[in-house]
């Protein structure tokens, strides 16, 4: 080859790298360091959009990096430097941004150069094109690019085959978006107003009919494409299981709500500063008022609600809630309904709280026990009548005993003491008639205890069961003071079981026991005697010395309470007494 030739190679290899359909780029070892380009072809500005004297500046490198985290950036740094160890071509995509603010895809090949471990060269190739192709076919929806002015369908991305069930080519030929319209259901038809105006986006949610039969709910978005005559751009996402979603939660929440607006209770939501955001029909059968007088009031606003007397009982409950004290109340309170009359309500709420712990409502429900609470103020006059009554009968037969009966036997057993002699029947008379003067002024003693008033229960039962057959007894009472009515109740009930006991059950230990339990008093009344045939004992025909077993039974009921008897025959008797507890008032 001529010298010529040899001159005229080094510029045909110039063209060559001038005219390439990318950017050749090379990096040595004083660019390293400055983070730049040593040298880059005149197709760089075209395919990266960054011209040429910005690559050669320092830290002009940095392009690459602006849309990639710190991590991502480190491990791409990472693999140029094991590839540059290996001597094998580093290959990768980035975005960059170029001097007209536009983004573009470059695809980024190079090698080290051999014998020179510190340089560097490459190649850039604008890959923008391909890259939005494969976006916009990879989109989970339809994108179509559509002619107005025409009515035709100039794109339609591949995806459009998996919703409609028909290919691309389907839809943009002759006619193919006028049938796209017909399978709108009818019912759900997209209002036209035409084309989209400049800046703006029009959408809509609808049910589709496939070629197919079956039916998809669609979501559209379009918007006029700038600079254009009539183009316009649109997005068909398939939102079928989602709108599915929203009907069946939907119908479970109208399901849910016809349950809440059905059942005998008012059930209400506040938000997470107490204003009332719901609360159900229910609320104007017990207050004459309807929800939507009620909806968004304050818990302040509410409190007028209230019975005065019983405000601080909601302030104080509702002040803890909010102080984040508890997460719920239960309390019984008075309000008054709209035409002055008062309700008695039992309300029961609880936070409703995110993950980290905040509130975000409060639910509850408000139940009417006004009828619940007549019936048992009805119930305890009834009862007080019935105690009061049989007290005073109790009083009347003990004075009656005292002042007659008594006074009759003590001057018999005078009188046969005055005999005296050693006669063993006038000894015998003695005997017989000061047992039953004893056991006289005993029964008039238990029928008018004084010690009951003095000290409580556990004293006025303790005197009850010293007496008696068995060689042991023990009672063990922790209850509070109760109302009179209640511990006349109690101690008329006891007595009568331990009365039987003395006479039929031969028992060598009786025990006695008494709590509070859970709101309720319970007594435990047994002993391992002789036992008894239950149903033969409550038989009013068969057995009428259990008369007043059954009437104590009775009597409990009335209150409120029950009276449980377990016996058989050669095992004993078990009897448990509970009762509502009912403090005695104090001041």
């Amino acid at each position: 080859m001529s010298g010529g030739g040899d001159g005229e190679q080094p510029a045909s290899f110039q063209h060559l790298v001038d005219t390439m359909p990318g950017a050749v780029f090379l990096r040595d070892q004083a660019a390293l360091a400055e983070r730049r380009m040593s040298y880059v072809s005149p197709e760089a500005e075209r395919v990266t959009g960054v011209s040429a004297w910005r690559w050669l500046a320092p830290n002009a490198l940095d392009v690459l990096g602006e849309f990639l985290d710190e991590r991502t950036l480190a491990e791409q740094r990472a693999r140029a430097d094991t590839a540059a160890e290996r001597g094998e071509q580093f290959d990768g995509v980035y975005r960059i941004r170029g001097d007209d603010d536009r983004i573009r895809w470059v695809r980024h090949h190079s090698v080290v150069i051999p014998d020179a471990p510190y340089t560097r060269i490459g190649f850039w190739l604008d890959v923008t094109e391909n890259r939005y192709h494969d976006m916009v076919e990879g989109l989970p929806a339809i994108v179509a690019v559509l002619d107005m002015n025409t009515d035709q369908a100039l794109f339609v991305n591949p995806q459009v085959e998996r919703i409609t069930g028909m290919p691309p080519a389907y839809w943009t030929r002759p006619g193919g978006l006028d049938e796209f319209r017909s399978r709108v259901h009818p019912d759900d038809y997209p209002e036209q107003g035409g084309l989209p105006r400049f800046g703006r986006t029009r959408s809509a949610e609808f049910r589709w009919i496939r070629p197919d039969g079956r039916t998809r709910w669609l979501r559209t978005v379009s918007a006029r494409l700038p600079d254009t005559d009539g183009l316009v751009q649109a997005l068909a996402f398939d939102v079928t299981a989602e709108m599915r979603a929203a009907e069946g939660l939907a119908q479970q929440r109208q399901r849910y709500q016809t349950l809440v607006e059905q059942l005998p209770v008012a059930t209400f939501v506040t938000d997470a500063e107490g204003v009332l955001t719901y609360i159900s029909p229910q609320i104007e059968s017990i207050l004459g008022v309807t929800p939507e007088q009620l909806i968004g009031m304050s818990v302040e606003a509410r409190q007028d609600l209230v019975v005065e007397d019983d405000r601080p009982l909601m302030e104080q409950v509702g002040g803890r809630l909010y102080r984040g004290e508890t997460d719920r109340y239960d309390i019984q309170l008075r309000m008054q309904n709209a035409d002055g009359r008062t309700r008695h309500v039992h309300m029961i709420a609880r936070d409703l709280r995110d993950g980290h712990g905040a509130r975000l409502a409060l639910q509850g429900v408000i139940v009417d026990v006004t009828d619940q609470r007549v019936a048992e103020q009805r119930r305890r006059e009834a009862l007080e009548a019935l105690v009061t009554a049989a007290e005073a009968e109790q009083t009347r037969i003990s004075a009656e005993l005292h002042d007659d009966t008594v006074q009759v036997m003590t001057a018999m057993l005078m009188q046969v003491r005055r005999l005296g002699g050693d006669d063993p029947r006038v000894a015998e008379l003695e005997t017989i008639l000061a047992g039953a003067l004893d056991r006289t002024r005993r029964l008039m003693f238990e029928l008018r205890p004084q010690v009951l008033q003095r000290e409580g229960l556990a004293a006025a039962i303790e005197e009850l069961a010293a007496e008696g057959p068995w060689s042991r007894h023990t009672v063990e009472i922790e209850v509070p003071r109760q109302s009179d009515t209640t511990e006349a109740l109690v101690y008329r009930t006891i007595r009568e079981l331990i009365i039987n006991a003395r006479k039929h059950s031969q028992a060598s230990e009786l025990r006695v026991s008494g709590a509070v339990q859970d709101g309720e008093l319970v007594f435990d009344v047994r002993d391992d005697g002789v036992g008894f045939d239950l149903d033969r004992a409550l038989d009013r025909d068969l057995m009428r010395m259990h008369l007043g077993l059954d009437t104590s039974a009775e009597r409990v009921r009335v209150a409120g309470g029950e009276l449980q008897m377990q016996s058989e025959p050669g095992h004993g008797a078990q009897f448990q007494l509970r009762l509502p507890v009912a403090p005695a008032e104090t001041g």
